[in-house]
Order: structure tokens, then C-alpha cells, then sequence
């Protein structure tokens, strides 16, 4: 049993889930419908796309800065945009969009001295993004009640039991005693999570900047993919994407695929079908935004490997 948790791990098992879950999709739908949905989408277009998202990750890079500072530490600018955009380039190769956060923590690690500010900083900023989306949803849900299915409000329903749940128990980990007969992984793990819930309480502006922050990143990213879905021939609300886009990427967290790939395409599906979206449109937009996502990350791995240091220290020598 181990030995089989230890394969799910893998990167080849992951990436086997991926490529199993597009085709089941690829042999299920009609791949001509698919490929009509996608191919809307004019090249000239789809690269504004990706420079869209990579401007928008831009924000997300002095919202983790900001965050893993409090106020005390001092990242440069340009490691931290290295250590951002390593992470979401190794998003491509992990398991969830949760890897990258590993990589990007673990970069900077290595470069300052305050290296449990970054991890705790990293877990309050992927802590906040989720409540970021779990906003947008209540956001959308609100102003798209009535184009709700039954299968949707139950959803909802579930999320927001959960995250009702992830409240109390975070309060409880913060002030309640850790038991002593608690096994001594899961005191690691409670204790990095009281750590992640002191700091936030300890730092409460910082906490709601960074929540702001994060709500208009993903806002962003919402009416970017909405852009994309009305070309790709998917037409709802813009409340309706509050609400779809934002529980398509929660899911795609689950750590059973490669960076979300497959998964993020069936949840669209599943999610748009009761609002009357076909099937094909639903997976031909979620294949272009994979696209997207895959260019932008390669394309922000490239700018990293720009000397921005050097050129900075030369813009200073030239002012002075």
C-alpha cells in the first residue's frame, strides 16, 4: 500500500492521469467540434492572451513580495520575480498548482536568512488565494442565482460547509492545545498550520492587503477566461464565471494530475453544463487557456533568465 501511495506521487503517475483524462475526453466528445471551438481563437489573440497573463502574475509577484515581507524582510524585487515565475514554470511539472508554491518558497529559501518568514508568508499567500476564489464564488453566486442548477447550489453548499469547517478548526488549532496522542505527522502539520493562522492575526494588515490583492488577481483572471470562453463560443453571464472559473481551479488543486491538466478541463465541462455551454466549447476553451497557461509560464521562465539585477545596477550607475 506504501509502495502504491509513494507511485501516486510520481511525476509519471501524474502525468499518466493527465494524459488518461484527455483522452477519455478526446475519445468521448467529437474531436472536430472540439478543434471548431478552439480554433476561434485567432493567433494575434491568443498572444494577447498569454501577455495578459503574465502581466497579471506580474501583480501576484509584489503580492507574494509583500507577504512574505510583513514588513521586516526586504526581497529584492527581481529575486522575487525569479522565484515567482521558477514556481509557476515548475507548475507545469508538479503535482496541483500547489507545486509551484514549493519551488518558489524553496528558491528564495536559499537566498535569505529569514527562511521561515518565506514559508509561512507562502502558505498565507496560497491561504488567501483560496479564500480570494471562495469570494469571487459568493460573488458570482449572489448576482447569478437564478441561472443556479440544483447540481450547482449543492456545490456551493459543500464548498462553503467546508470552508466553514477549515474557520473553525484553524481557531481551534490557534488557541486549543495539540493533544498529546496526536500522531507526530499531523502535529507537524497542525503546527504550521497555528503558525500560518498566529501570523495572519499578528499581521491583519498585511493579511487583508495581500486577500485584496489576490481577489483582484484572480478577478482578473476571471474576466480574461470569460474574453477567451465568449470567442471560443460560450456565452453566460459574467456572474456565471465568478462562479465556474474559481471552482474549476480549486479543483484543479487536487493533487491527482499534472499541474491540473485534464482535470481543470473536465470540472469546466461539468461546471458549464447546466448552464446550457456544450460540452465541446467547454473543453475546446479549457484546451486553448491550457495553451495559454503553458506559453505564459515558458514565456516567464524566459524573462527570468534576464540579468535584472545587472540591469538595474546599470540604470543606478547611469542616473547617478
Amino acid at each position: 500500500m506504501k509502495r502504491f501511495i509513494g507511485l501516486t506521487r510520481t511525476i509519471y503517475f501524474r502525468a499518466g492521469v493527465s494524459l488518461l483524462i484527455i483522452g477519455l475526453i478526446l475519445t468521448w466528445l467529437p474531436l472536430p467540434e472540439i478543434w471548431e471551438a478552439a480554433r476561434r481563437v485567432s493567433l494575434q489573440a491568443w498572444i494577447l492572451f498569454v501577455f495578459a497573463f503574465v502581466l497579471i502574475h506580474v501583480i501576484g509577484v509584489f503580492k507574494w513580495r509583500f507577504i512574505v515581507g510583513m514588513g521586516k524582510l526586504k526581497l529584492p524585487f527581481y529575486l522575487a520575480f525569479r522565484c515567482y515565475f521558477y514556481g509557476l514554470f515548475g507548475n507545469l511539472f508538479l503535482p496541483s498548482v500547489i507545486g509551484g508554491d514549493l519551488v518558489r518558497a524553496g528558491m528564495a529559501v536559499g537566498h535569505v536568512e529569514e527562511k521561515e518568514q518565506i514559508i509561512i508568508g507562502s502558505l498565507i499567500d496560497r491561504f488567501l488565494d483560496v479564500c480570494a476564489m471562495l469570494i469571487l464564488i459568493l460573488f458570482g453566486a449572489v448576482f447569478a442565482a437564478q441561472a443556479l442548477s440544483d447540481q450547482h447550489r449543492k456545490i456551493l453548499l459543500a464548498v462553503f460547509v467546508l470552508l466553514s469547517i477549515v474557520v473553525v478548526v484553524g481557531i481551534t488549532l490557534t488557541f486549543i492545545p495539540i493533544p498529546g496522542n496526536v500522531p507526530e505527522k499531523f502535529q507537524k502539520i497542525i503546527l504550521r498550520a497555528r503558525l500560518v493562522m498566529i501570523h495572519v492575526l499578528k499581521n491583519p494588515v498585511y493579511a487583508l492587503v495581500t486577500l485584496l490583492l489576490s481577489i483582484l488577481i484572480q478577478g482578473s483572471f476571471v474576466v480574461l477566461n470569460a474574453f477567451l470562453g465568449s470567442i471560443c463560443g460560450i456565452e453566460v453571464s459574467i456572474f456565471t464565471w465568478f462562479v465556474v472559473w474559481p471552482l474549476a481551479k480549486i479543483s484543479a488543486m487536487v493533487p491527482v494530475s499534472l499541474g491540473g491538466i485534464g482535470v481543470r478541463e473536465v470540472a469546466l465541462a461539468a461546471f458549464f453544463t447546466p448552464f446550457g455551454v456544450l460540452y465541446s466549447n467547454a473543453v475546446g476553451y479549457g484546451f486553448v487557456w491550457e495553451a495559454v497557461i503553458i506559453a505564459g509560464s515558458l514565456l516567464g521562465f524566459a524573462l527570468t533568465l534576464i540579468p535584472w539585477k545587472n540591469l538595474f545596477s546599470i540604470n543606478k550607475a547611469v542616473t547617478n
